[in-house]
Formats: structure tokens, sequence, C-alpha cells
């Protein structure tokens, strides 16, 4: 997969229905653990409601999981899972909070308060596309740092560090898909010079052009 999309932040939403308060948490999370631990972290936050669902999606290893809460079967996680389906999103949490008001919503009417729920703390969040990217070394002498640094800020790249010393070594994101392309500017601009390592791929957004939205009300 060259490129996926999550959400950025995390975001937060309430609304009331009936009387029944919804309050929805959604945050990008890189590990089943990590989505546990969040979820762990609301249901203490929110110890005094009846039911914290939620539901998650890992991009990988694959994993999609929900959970109702004492909500009647379909009405509450499944809800969840699919907002999140609708916009694509992967590595993704919501997690949603419901108290009870004393009024009855019925199957229908709690199905689609917990999905607008979900739909809200996504929509109050930035999403973002994460691109597989080759993460490299690169040494540089201080004569054409001006002209690398050009290069990287304008390709399909992402500086995470550069180091001065002898040499300036700068560590870089650069998207698979582009890689040679940058690599061929890369090596026309250095020459003989140039000291280029891979030290991996990883999963990463390169800013420039991944945020698609970027609501933070």
């Amino acid at each position: 997969m060259p490129e996926y999309k999550t959400v950025g932040k995390e975001s937060y939403s309430e609304f009331t229905e009936k009387k029944s308060k919804f309050i929805s948490h959604c945050i990008s999370v890189n590990s089943q653990d990590q989505a546990l631990q969040y979820i762990e972290k609301i249901k203490s936050k929110y110890n005094d409601a009846k039911h914290n669902t939620y539901a998650y999606c890992i991009h990988k290893p694959k994993i999609l999981k929900y959970s109702d809460d004492s909500e009647p079967h379909g009405t509450a996680g499944i809800q969840i899972l699919t907002a999140i389906k609708n916009f694509d999103l992967q590595d993704t949490l919501i997690a949603v909070t419901r108290y009870f008001g004393g009024i009855l919503l019925g199957a229908g009417g709690l199905s689609r308060a917990y999905r607008k729920s979900a739909e809200e703390g996504i929509k109050n969040n930035s999403i973002i596309i994460k691109k597989l990217c080759v993460v490299t070394s690169l040494n540089v002498p201080y004569t054409l740092i001006k002209q690398i640094l050009n290069i990287l800020n304008s390709s399909f790249s992402k500086i995470q560090k550069i180091d001065y010393s002898v040499s300036i070594k700068i560590t870089a994101y650069i998207e698979k898909e582009n890689f040679s392309l940058v690599e061929q500017k890369l090596s026309k601009c250095l020459g003989k010079k140039i000291n280029l390592s891979i030290l991996g791929e990883k999963y990463h957004s390169l800013d420039k052009y991944d945020i698609i939205n970027k609501n933070t009300s």
C-alpha cells in the first residue's frame, strides 16, 4: 500500500440527543496496545458513565475491533467502525461515551446517534495521508547544503533531522514511489560526493500536500 489516510491529532465532540449526552474522542493510534491504553484512559475519565463504546482500525497488522459496552448489539461499536470505514481511515480509534438522559432512543435512534458522534469526532480532526517512504541518511558538504535543502524541500520528501559536524548529516523521509527521481536529483548535485544510506521504510506524512482536512475547531 503506497499510502493511507489517518487522523492527525486528538479531537473531541459532544452533543445531546433526547437528554442523552454523547461524547466522542478521535485519535491516531499505531498499535493495538496503544489503542487499548487509550480506551482504559477514557473509561477512567468517564467512570461514572454507563457506556464507553469504541472502535478502532489498525493498518499493520490489520486489526478491526469494536465494543458496544452493554448497548444493544449493533447500535454502537459497529456504527463507530462504519464511520471510520466511510472516511477510509486507518490507524484510527474513536471512543464514544454516553450518559443516559432517561429517554429511550430505540435501536434506530441509538445507531444514528453513535454514528453521528463518531463522524463529528472525525470532522473535528485533521485527515492526513501517510505515504510509504524510504528513510535515508545523507552526508552533505557545507558548500552544497543550500542546493540539497532546495531539492529535499521541493521534492517528495521531508527532512527529519540535520546534524552539523565536519560535514552535514541529513536524515529524511523520501516517498518510495518517487525515490529514484529524488536520488537522481541529489546525485546530479553531489556528483561523486554523494554518500546516501537507506535506513529502512516507514509510513510518514510529508505535510506539504498531505493534509486533506484541517479543521481545528
